[in-house]
């Protein structure tokens, strides 16, 4: 009998504490670099320019009285944070790959090569677009966005290709997507209902703490729905084989 794939929530959280605990690199890279960088990305997003009232200054035809030169400055470097912070976040995610395949405590022996890097950028403004999407092709939006859901994650193997990253996520989403969306939509629920309990500073930290969970329990996710799937398919294809045999013996 073949069995559904199971996302498995629960244990993707306690993989991602103990990978903290386990790989001390992680947890410093985590702890010094990538939480104050999150934090500082959102500081300077509410704090430096209101990029809402820049979009309602365009509907409404008024960008004529905009003054665009004093964005250069703050754009510039919520840009360079946000390249930086997508280079930590492939440090991290290639980490916790390597602490999922040895189940042991691992060391950053090298960084990640700029084809990579390249490769995980487009790979995650590619979900940052199919995360837009649902607003305007509602139903095309959702499916797109949980079958491509770990494309970020996929890209981060130095050995896959981007079209591969697209492949692998489409089969380790197989199944289970509308379990994912549901996930994704809950979590995002939550973080809209923290900012009425929270200050902003304190919500700041507290997103970037949730951040870097969901990043490592997401490759937990991934990696176990892509063996669940490896393991349907050589039940299938063992069933066939059996049939097969059986069909011939008749």
């Amino acid at each position: 009998m073949i069995t559904k794939k199971q996302v498995p929530v629960v244990n993707a959280l306690q993989f991602a504490l103990e990978s903290l605990q386990n790989s001390w690199s992680l947890f410093i890279i985590s702890a010094v670099l990538y939480i104050p960088l999150v934090c500082l990305i959102a500081t300077l997003t509410w704090r430096s320019f209101d990029l809402t009232d820049l979009l309602l200054d365009v509907i409404t035809g008024t960008t004529s009285t905009y003054d665009f030169s004093a964005l250069i400055v703050p754009f510039s470097i919520w840009s360079a944070c946000v390249l930086l912070k997508c280079y930590i976040s492939l440090i991290i995610i290639q980490l916790t790959l390597q602490l999922y395949d040895n189940n042991k405590a691992v060391k950053l022996n090298c960084l990640p090569s700029l084809k990579t890097f390249i490769k995980y950028v487009i790979a995650v403004m590619a979900i940052g677009l199919l995360v837009t999407l649902p607003w305007f092709l509602v139903v095309p939006g959702m499916i797109m966005l949980t079958k491509y859901f770990f494309v970020s994650v996929a890209s981060a193997d130095d050995s896959t290709s981007l079209k591969q990253a697209f492949k692998r996520s489409s089969r380790a989403t197989f199944g289970v997507r509308w379990t994912l969306f549901g996930y994704t939509l809950m979590v995002g629920v939550l973080i809209l209902l923290s900012l009425q309990f929270f200050s902003s500073y304190f919500f700041v930290f507290v997103n970037a703490v949730l951040q870097l969970i969901l990043t490592l329990a997401s490759v937990y996710v991934y990696r176990s729905l892509l063996d669940q799937q490896n393991e349907i398919d050589r039940k299938e294809k063992n069933l066939e084989s059996k049939e097969n045999f059986s069909g011939n013996e008749q």
